[in-house]
């Protein structure tokens, strides 16, 4: 049976684009920026980063939320 291991959390972002609709939970090790539409839930083990054209109808369990506000 393989290991079951975590990645180190990576610098870059995980991206759902602008035009992307989600609906359901989304987990992340590592960090996600979000330029288009969730429905749900976010875990992440980094940041949520929240662009101006993205929009979260739901919970962040992350431990940063940072908005992209023009």
């Amino acid at each position: 049976m393989a290991k079951n291991t975590i990645p180190e959390t990576p610098s870059s972002a995980n991206l759902i684009q602008s035009g992307t609709f989600i609906t359901g939970d989304i987990q992340s090790n590592g960090n996600i920026r979000i330029d288009g539409t969730l429905n749900g839930t976010v875990y992440a083990g980094g940041k949520v980063i929240l662009g101006s054209t993205g929009t979260v109808d739901g919970r962040s369990n992350a431990s940063m939320l940072t908005s992209k506000v023009k």
